[in-house]
């Protein structure tokens, strides 16, 4: 087995949990302990293709590492399983309000994945044929002042995939074409497309006591295309769409959004080793709700990026 410690510690229901990353290995199990990405999300093609990469605003978002036990089983060459649990309040960390005592949970969070990966159709770079099926469950409670006043469900479930339509020959991916995608969807989860916060991070309405949160379904498609071994060219697209009860729509504002669409076009070429550069166009288009009468507006902005990146 293989044990690295780098990470001390979180805060869970006010007691200070110290974990250190350690993944231990056995011929067909394994069990990480640690700081990592949780299973439900997307496949991360977009991560270097996409010149937006961490910008707040745009919708392709990396999830945070979060501190778990997951252990992962696999039953034959190509099919896996994994199950696993999440520190609730490093799982809230990228909400707006968590760290402030209002959201917590008072246990952890469940995370579970199928996947089959198998390089019969070849592999592009490190990718190869690859689908899965995850999600992950649990609650928060919500704080007043002075009290809890309700608890509500926090899930993803999302189907994600990875086509190597024409594989890289002998290592190099000249005319190599792929395809990756998930459908997803979500209640009360931050990571849900554009303009994520707006759509199931923290949005959710009283009514007396009682507490609800929309739930968030869309899909995110990344297809690319290589020119040259060192030249391609990417086509993302992504759809949200939040089921607004009638309650909340009477409640929502301007800055709440009821359906947003992303189109990213990025082409990229790697000089050398060492140096890669890019130009990118980013379209966003978002339908807001507004009161009283449920009437929408849409608003759109238009991104143009240039970048460079040097690898050490």
């Amino acid at each position: 087995c293989t044990i690295t410690y780098t990470r001390a510690g979180d805060a869970w229901e006010g007691a200070s949990i110290g974990v250190a990353f350690a993944r231990l290995d056995w011929p067909k199990t394994s069990l990480l302990l640690g700081a990592a990405p949780p299973l439900p999300g997307l496949i991360l093609t977009h991560v270097g293709n996409n010149l937006g990469y961490g910008n707040p605003h745009n919708g392709i978002k990396y999830r945070p590492d979060i501190l778990q036990a997951t252990l992962t089983q696999k039953f034959t060459k190509e099919i896996e399983g994994s199950i696993g649990l999440l520190n609730a309040s490093s799982f809230e960390a990228d909400i707006a309000g968590a760290g402030t005592g209002y959201t917590r949970s008072n246990a952890p969070f469940v995370q579970g994945q199928i996947k089959y990966s198998s390089d019969v159709c070849g592999k592009i770079g490190a990718w190869k044929l690859t689908v899965a099926v995850s999600g992950f469950y649990g609650k928060h409670r919500e704080f007043t002042a002075t009290d809890v006043r309700d608890t509500r469900n926090s899930w993803e479930a999302d189907l994600k995939f990875y086509v190597p339509i024409i594989p890289e020959k002998k290592g190099n991916k000249t005319g190599a074409l792929f395809l990756a995608g998930t459908l997803f969807t979500a209640q009360d989860d931050p990571h849900t497309g554009p303009f994520a916060a707006a759509f199931g991070g923290r949005q959710f309405y009283w009514r007396g006591n009682d507490m609800a949160a929309p739930v968030v379904s869309g899909m995110f498609l990344h297809g690319g295309y290589y020119f040259t071994d060192k030249a391609w060219i990417n086509l993302m697209y992504w759809n949200t769409k939040i089921n607004w009860s009638r309650n909340q729509k009477n409640m929502a504002n301007d800055s709440q959004v009821d359906k947003a669409d992303q189109w990213i076009v990025s082409l990229l070429y790697d000089v050398n080793p060492a140096l890669r550069m890019g130009v990118q166009y980013d379209r966003l288009k978002a339908n807001f709700i507004t009161r009283p009468a449920d009437r929408k507006k849409d608003a759109s902005v238009n991104v143009y990026r240039f970048a460079t990146y040097y690898f050490f």
